[in-house]
């Protein structure tokens, strides 16, 4: 009993148990305090707690609504979380919920009247299903969830209605009670009549706080009849039942509330009519009450697998609004508030279509998920999802990781460690020169082509072969008139290489630099080409592969100059070609010297072979012998000629 007691105790020292309530609210009648709590700051609770004292036989009746809470089960009933008894103090754990007579004033009209229609449903159901009659509805025993639901509580006086007698005529019975919502009747009273009359007087309490303009009048005149009914008289055959289709309790919010709730019992005509109609109908309700109603509906698992509910719900559901185009329902603090805890709450669920149906939309959500929850919790499901076996599920995660990169970095997203491989040749942002920003340059505009003296019409052929060429047909009709200016042989020889080189780089920067203008075409490209004719040589050389220049004036700055590359390559095959012919024509002109050096190899053979011959001719004086040495040779001071008729017959003496 001791370790019971002790552990029990421990559990109530793990609470933070918050500011106690108003005390202004009734129910400190039959409770001493009321507080929230936080367990494991996570789990949020509130807390009752009871200090009898010397009122120790009033211990069964928290006994008897305990025992009300674990049995009964209902969406609208408190949930019961736990409870213990030390030292004669008694403690409830339950849900986190508020008191209604200290919050109903922040209510809206629409949440009212919804609240209304929950405690008619929990009363149908004690009545018709579990058989319990309430005996203590009252605004003290109504509470509210975060959400807005109203959920019932207070079971003390609870009984079975198979019950005939009535223990309730005690002193705690009349002290705890509030004599507006009890009947003043004899013992033998109907159970249900109580229940009525009370929830009778419980809509007379709220009506108070609703507006016309907000649920209609026509709403406010049905509850007030209904109230009639239900408190004018004991014999009244009524049932709360009966008035369940009355324009009370029924709105937009309602409707859809019933419908997300029971969506897998609809027909596939109903589903297709509400998906089709929720939209106008959730633009038209309060957008904070629509959030903090039904947001963790719209996520429920039997919604996320309905195919209609992506097309129809969540486009606008899991997006926020952004702005007045945006197409989101909730702007974005409502949607931080209360949409993005149920979608960090649904990812707990392993279940594939609910994940998949998650993953549809993640990258409308994903940046308004605290970036702690991402990294922590979020990116680990996705990343687990990764791993599945089933290929949808793999591609999806594999796209909410491609959207999370941005948001935590790709080391983080990956897991593995990133350097850069690539380089970024995206040209950089340039301003034009009308002020725009652009990041390329832009296209070429027509430009003028100014034609200058023709060349030879066998050169143009030669360089068209390797360069492309702007050239005009007036140039090929004059052309032949003016070979005279290439009479020049030797010129031609020496500076053609250099002056083609010079100007094929001219013709590759414009090819690769475009540069644009809005200037029409000159005179001298319209047609009526007039060549200038001189006989000057020098000039003729400058204008070497002058016609092929393309000249034009740019307005604006060239950025991508210094980007041309200069390259510098070996000649073309053209070229090399043309200086192998150059050379085989320079030795077939030069006969005259491939003679002479033939001749003196031939001399000195002659000299060597023949030396001190007295039949031949005499190279010095007639009577003188020639001094002989076989180191030196000495010419003659004149050398002479011999012809090539000579040259034959020494070659036959030797």
């Amino acid at each position: 009993m001791g370790a019971q007691e002790s552990a029990i105790r421990r559990k109530t020292e793990e609470l933070e148990v918050g500011e106690e309530y108003s005390k202004k609210s009734a129910i400190y009648s039959l409770w001493s305090h009321v507080n929230p709590y936080t367990k494991k700051k996570s789990i949020k609770g509130t807390v009752f707690t009871k200090e009898f004292g010397s009122f120790v036989d009033e211990r069964k009746y928290y006994e008897n609504g305990i025992k009300h809470l674990k049995q009964l089960r209902h969406p609208h009933i408190i949930n019961f979380v736990d409870c213990n008894n030390v030292n004669g103090v008694l403690s409830l754990l339950t849900e986190r919920v508020l008191i209604l007579d200290i919050c109903i004033d922040s209510l809206t009209s629409i949440e009212i009247q919804s609240g209304l229609s929950q405690i008619r449903e929990v009363l149908i159901f004690l009545h018709e299903k579990a058989r319990v009659c309430h005996n203590n509805i009252s605004p003290a025993s109504i509470f509210v969830t975060p959400n807005g639901d109203w959920k019932l509580g207070g079971f003390e006086f609870a009984q079975s209605l198979d019950e005939t007698r009535a223990p309730f005529q005690t002193e705690f019975y009349k002290r705890a009670r509030i004599r507006t919502f009890s009947v003043d009747s004899a013992t033998n009273s109907n159970p249900l009549w109580r229940d009525y009359y009370a929830f009778g007087k419980l809509i007379t309490y709220s009506t108070k706080f609703l507006r016309a303009d907000e649920v209609g009048a026509d709403v406010i005149h049905s509850l007030n009849d209904i109230v009639e009914k239900l408190t004018s008289s004991e014999n009244v055959k009524i049932s709360l039942a009966e008035i369940y289709d009355e324009v009370a309790f029924s709105n937009d919010l309602i409707e859809i509330e019933i419908f997300l709730s029971t969506v897998h019992l609809k027909l596939e005509e109903e589903k297709d009519e509400f998906f089709k109609l929720v939209h106008e109908k959730l633009v038209n309700l309060p957008r904070r009450v629509v959030a903090r109603r039904l947001s963790r509906l719209f996520l429920s698992r039997y919604v996320l697998l309905e195919a209609r509910s992506h097309l129809y719900l969540y486009p606008f559901i899991l997006t926020p609004q952004t702005d007045e185009s945006s197409q989101g329902i909730f702007p974005v603090e409502l949607f931080r508030d209360y949409v993005v805890p149920e979608i960090v709450r649904v990812f707990l669920i392993r279940d594939l279509s609910v994940r998949c149906g998650l993953l549809a939309h993640f990258d409308k959500y994903a940046q308004y998920i605290p970036v702690n929850q991402l990294e922590d919790f979020v990116l680990n499901e996705i990343q687990t999802g990764a791993h599945d076996v089933n290929e949808r599920l793999v591609a999806q995660s594999l796209q909410a990781m491609a959207t999370l990169v941005p948001l935590l970095g790709p080391e983080r997203v990956c897991g593995w460690k990133c350097s850069k491989l690539f380089s970024d040749g995206t040209p950089k942002l340039t301003v034009s020169a009308h002020g725009s920003t652009c990041g390329s340059p832009l296209p070429p505009a027509p430009r003028p082509v100014v034609l200058r003296d023709s060349v030879d019409l066998q050169c143009n052929r030669q360089i068209e072969q390797h360069a492309p060429v702007l050239y005009s047909s007036a140039d090929d009709a004059e052309s032949p008139q003016e070979s005279n200016v290439w009479d020049d042989d030797k010129d031609w020889n020496e500076e053609w290489t250099d002056s083609v080189a010079e100007k094929m780089k001219v013709l590759a920067a414009d090819s690769v630099v475009p540069e644009a203008t809005n200037e029409p075409l000159s005179d001298t490209s319209s047609g009526s080409i007039q060549p200038k004719m001189k006989p000057s040589t020098s000039k003729n050389k400058a204008c070497i592969g002058a016609e092929f220049e393309i000249a034009a004036q740019s307005r604006e700055e060239d950025f991508f100059a210094d980007m041309v590359p200069d390259i510098k390559t070996r000649g073309t095959i053209i070229d090399q070609l043309i200086a192998q012919q150059e050379e085989l024509k320079k030795k077939e002109e030069e006969p005259p010297k491939i003679l002479k050096f033939e001749m003196k190899y031939e001399e000195l053979v002659f000299d060597k072979e023949a030396w001190g011959d007295d039949d031949d001719e005499d190279w010095g004086n007639s009577g003188q012998e020639p001094e002989h040495s076989s180191n030196t040779i000495e010419d003659s001071p004149k050398e002479r000629s011999i012809e090539p008729s000579e040259s034959q017959n020494v070659r036959r003496t030797g």
